[in-house]
């Protein structure tokens, strides 16, 4: 926790540092689309459903190519009841809140109208189930709880004017639970402004 702590402490000094030199040197990023349940297979993949996402960041020039990108992200994936038999059975909605930081890697000239890029990062995400407590089958859910992430990906910006992009960009998130770690992968359509 220390170690996470220090990491997203010296991320946001260097983002405040690149600020305070040129004050118009960071982008908006604004987005949502659909996340997929990838493992462990027993009690997420196979029991959740695909569910939805949004997310808005803020990332700071660091150089003409990286940026530090601070980011919040809220994840919301159903438990498919039906799929277990047990289709009168409601809620148990997993709902992941992350929020940490990236570091943003853009490939390519910067005027190019499309840009390829990759990114990786860390910080907390804040389990929480909603609705039941107990299914049918004696299953007890998972208590609410926060966990170290990490998370890669790429994605491609699409310039639409001097000052906006949209993006679409796809990543894995793995989140340090107990026992198995749980991971999904979101993808993503947003703008850049």
């Amino acid at each position: 926790m220390r170690f996470l702590v220090m990491l997203l402490a010296a991320g946001l000094t260097a983002a405040s540092a690149s600020a305070r030199v040129n004050p118009k040197q960071f982008t908006l990023y604004f987005g949502g689309g659909i996340t997929a349940p990838i493992s462990p297979d027993s009690s997420f993949r196979d029991r959740y459903k695909s569910g939805m996402h949004g997310l808005g960041d803020v990332g700071f020039q660091m150089s003409p190519l990286i940026q530090t990108v601070l980011k919040v992200e809220y994840h919301s994936l159903s438990r498919d009841w039906e799929a277990e038999g047990l289709s009168g059975l409601s809620g148990a909605t997993l709902q992941a809140l992350l929020t940490g930081f990236d570091v943003r890697l853009e490939i390519g000239l910067p005027k190019m109208p499309v840009k390829p890029f990759g990114f990786a990062g860390l910080g907390i995400a804040a389990l929480s189930y909603s609705g039941v407590s107990k299914s049918a089958n004696g299953e007890i859910i998972p208590e609410d709880a926060s966990k170290l992430y990490f998370n890669i990906g790429w994605g491609l910006d699409l310039k639409a004017g001097p000052s906006l992009s949209a993006f679409v960009q796809m990543s894995y998130v793995r989140v340090a639970t107990s026992g198995e770690s749980t991971s999904f992968t979101p993808l993503t359509v947003g703008l850049k402004f």
